[in-house]
């Protein structure tokens, strides 16, 4: 039912994390679990042959690459079940029975195109700093730049197979130009499960700075250029970091 890819460069500690709490899963169905490594020197290598030596479901490549999109492409080429999800290094499962959660959306929705839920952003101490609540899919928050989050959002694999994949050159918001061209689509059924799915560490490419927010942004807007042409929803430069303060105001609240 699901091939998950976990892409992976010289963080042994945080892909530690990732395998043990898809160990943990408990579930019944297919899954395939594909690792692709940058050609770690951290020990992730060691790492990844232990694990695939217990798992049959595994596959695991270490070799050296283009960057973290280059590295997901090569997984999506692999990737032969039904859905395919990604659970980057360093990010682990929110439950020990998320993925049958997931399955059982999936099995109530035989024609899901995308199915995604919930996420708690977490420092290095496994202390939640954000929590991202998506809510359920309307396709105008697409012009205020809403995106479900990457991490373990489930893209049936029949429509990926029309795409091309992660563009390479949008090196901060490939994950979500991708997302964006399946949201787009007219007839796709989106599913929203009002779970957290992820504890995602915190700090990835596009948070790092103001001038990687701002970058982001006008990939973001670029992705839409695209696809429409004519429409380039420029606000995003201010309604993007806005979504990320309700996000603050939320945790803070619970």
């Amino acid at each position: 039912m699901i091939s998950l890819v976990t892409v992976n460069y010289n963080n042994y500690g945080g892909l530690k994390r990732t395998l043990q709490s898809i160990s943990e899963q408990e579930f019944g169905f297919p899954l395939q679990h594909i690792i692709i490594d940058g050609g770690s020197t951290d020990g992730s290598k060691k790492l990844l042959g232990d694990y695939k030596s217990k798992n049959t479901h595994v596959i695991a490549i270490s070799e050296k690459d283009n960057g973290i999109y280059h590295a997901m492409n090569k997984g999506l080429q692999m990737a032969n079940l039904r859905f395919v999800g990604f659970l980057n290094s360093g990010d682990v499962l929110a439950s020990k029975d998320i993925l049958n959660d997931l399955m059982e959306v999936a099995l109530r929705n035989p024609d899901a195109g995308l199915i995604y839920g919930n996420l708690n952003l977490i420092d290095q101490h496994g202390h939640v700093k954000r929590v991202w609540r998506s809510k359920n899919f309307k396709k105008w928050k697409l012009l205020y730049g809403w995106c479900p989050p990457h991490p373990m959002t489930l893209i049936s694999r029949s429509i990926l197979e029309k795409m091309t994949g992660f563009d390479e050159r949008l090196n901060i918001a490939a994950d979500y130009d991708l997302i964006l061209s399946v949201l787009l689509l007219k007839d796709v059924n989106v599913c929203h499960i009002d779970k957290t799915t992820v504890n995602m560490e915190i700090g990835g490419v596009s948070n790092s700075s103001i001038s990687q927010h701002f970058k982001s942004s006008v990939q973001v807007v670029y992705s839409w250029y695209k696809r429409v042409g004519w429409l380039l929803p420029i606000w995003v430069f201010f309604t993007r970091p806005l979504m990320k303060i309700g996000q603050l105001t939320r945790k803070n609240k619970n």
